[in-house]
């Protein structure tokens, strides 16, 4: 039984190839498990763990392919597992045609979505993939109850502050922020670009982009929006 499993893993990793080996069974190829907070009008997204290639990450996870994804617009803010296909992604627009391909490429034509709502309207969320997936209103239910399951062993395994890898061990930042990189944190929390942060801060572009660069070396994260994130969840920024 899959939460017995989920019970016994001792570690992120553990849990990962547990639920891999569950969801494997209904047809889903692999999928990523993320913790998703709002500040103001802008979604951060944090991969905690997942099954995609580093490459295929990567590419989903550029700015503008990844904030245009019909599917992770509507987990942000859907209250109940919904399920997704080709359909959803337009030939016309070369964003949408983009992301499609990326589907294709990693052979996904489908797959469903199941938020998990935390207090204080936060959220994590678990994206299954795969191809010709149907799944009946029994399985969808197994599953939303699993990807429950599944995020509160993580919570109780790493600690509600803390974050995996991808690889699924602990998350550590490789070295405290400066008050200047958790300054150019705060401002990008709430939707500055780097130019606007340069004009506040009275610096160059250049140098707000270098302190982005560090904090996002430090944090281990995928870019400036996950580093937000990982500040945020280890305490490193305050933005009350």
């Amino acid at each position: 039984m899959c939460t017995e499993e989920l019970n016994n893993a001792g570690s992120v990793h553990d849990l990962r190839n547990c639920l891999l080996s569950f969801v494997s069974t209904l047809g889903f190829k692999g999928y990523s498990f993320a913790i998703i907070r709002r500040v103001k009008s802008l979604f951060l997204h944090a991969l905690v763990c997942g099954t995609w290639s580093d490459s295929a990450q990567a590419r989903f996870q550029a700015p503008e392919l990844f904030h245009a994804d019909p599917v992770v617009k509507k987990s942000r803010t859907a209250t109940e597992p919904f399920a997704w296909d080709l359909s959803w992604y337009g030939d016309e627009d070369p964003v949408q045609y983009q992301l499609k391909n990326l589907r294709l490429d990693n052979g996904c034509d489908s797959g469903i979505c199941l938020p998990i709502i935390e207090a204080f309207q936060g959220r994590s969320v678990l994206y299954l993939g795969g191809w010709g997936i149907n799944v009946s209103p029994v399985e969808m239910l197994l599953l939303h109850l699993i990807a429950q399951h599944f995020a509160g062993r993580i919570n109780v395994i790493q600690g509600s502050t803390n974050l995996s890898d991808k690889s699924g061990g602990t998350f550590v930042s490789k070295g405290e922020l400066s008050p200047r990189e958790r300054q150019v944190l705060g401002w990008i929390a709430f939707g500055r670009s780097s130019k606007d942060i340069a004009s506040i801060m009275t610096i160059s572009e250049h140098t707000v982009n270098d302190y982005i660069a560090n904090a996002v070396s430090k944090l281990e994260a995928n870019n400036r929006t996950e580093a937000v994130m990982r500040a945020l969840l280890t305490n490193q920024i305050d933005l009350s």
